[in-house]
């Protein structure tokens, strides 16, 4: 069998950790200067891992965006990768972004639809899915990687707006040869139903997407120790229906509000 290691980890738009209790998640406006040195600290960090992932995958990266164009590829030159699948749509995009040392095909970049939401769920689906969606990409010609960042916040609504989001991207995926499906999941409870469609459709994760490592294996939010500890577990790396990951574990970058996960997948 061959394998490949992959590494998953939301930027959270370059803003850093967060560092004073009552901290806003984002920030509209911060300075571009500050954001672009974060990208630049990651991207050297991630040259450091030792062995450097093969594939890393970013959310809230401002892939294609309108105020930090240049955030991804900063981070790709200093990590040293070759090729990297962003989105096509320059306003609003879902910020998700794939960079790896072997050739990235067939890229799907998606953002999720949200009038079906709201007819359904009403505005607060609309208000609580900005740039939401999905980026895919085929690995080297071996298989399909996928990053995925879906709905935000606890609650019923959102949990079943993440669903709703994640069922046609698993039905896309249906005939595909799948490597691994990542991202931040946005999970604020261990047994959500987006955990169970994954499981059903044949995604395993490890630590396995359980009650007793949802809180041990938590990524967010990530900061000082004073002001946050990380209680959610919402990222993580999945292998698709016919590989497996052999090791995972935890990084912190000290660069982002949260952990990273990495893991070696042999398919």
């Amino acid at each position: 069998m061959s394998s490949f290691t992959i590494a998953t980890i939301n930027i959270r738009h370059g803003q850093g950790p967060f560092l004073r209790r009552g901290e806003r998640d984002f920030h509209v406006v911060f300075p571009r200067k500050f954001a672009y040195s974060n990208g630049d600290a990651l991207g050297e960090y991630i040259a450091s891992m030792h062995p450097r992932p093969d594939i890393l995958c970013l959310q809230e990266a401002n892939a294609g965006g309108l105020y930090l164009p240049r955030l991804v590829h900063r981070i790709q030159e200093r990590a040293g990768y070759t090729y990297a699948a962003v989105p096509l749509d320059l306003f609003l995009s879902h910020n998700n972004a794939i960079l790896s040392d072997q050739p990235l095909t067939d890229i799907v970049s998606v953002e999720f639809r949200k009038l079906h939401m709201i007819r359904r769920y009403g505005l607060t689906s609309l208000w609580n899915s900005p740039n939401r969606g999905f980026i895919m990409a085929n690995w080297n010609d071996k298989g399909f990687v996928v990053n995925t960042h879906i709905n935000p916040f606890g609650g019923r609504v959102n949990a079943a707006v993440r669903k709703l989001q994640l069922r046609p991207l698993l039905e896309l995926l249906e005939h595909r040869p799948v490597l691994s499906l990542v991202g931040d999941f946005n999970t604020h409870r261990p047994d959500e139903p987006v955990i169970k469609m994954l499981q059903k459709s044949g995604y395993a994760a490890s630590p396995h997407a359980t009650k007793q490592h949802y809180r041990a294996h938590a990524t967010w939010p990530v900061g000082k120790a004073s002001v946050v500890q990380p209680r959610h577990r919402f990222d993580y790396i999945f292998a698709g229906p016919d590989s497996k990951i052999v090791t995972s574990r935890l990084f912190d970058t000290h660069l982002s509000d949260h952990f990273g996960v990495v893991a070696k997948i042999s398919y």
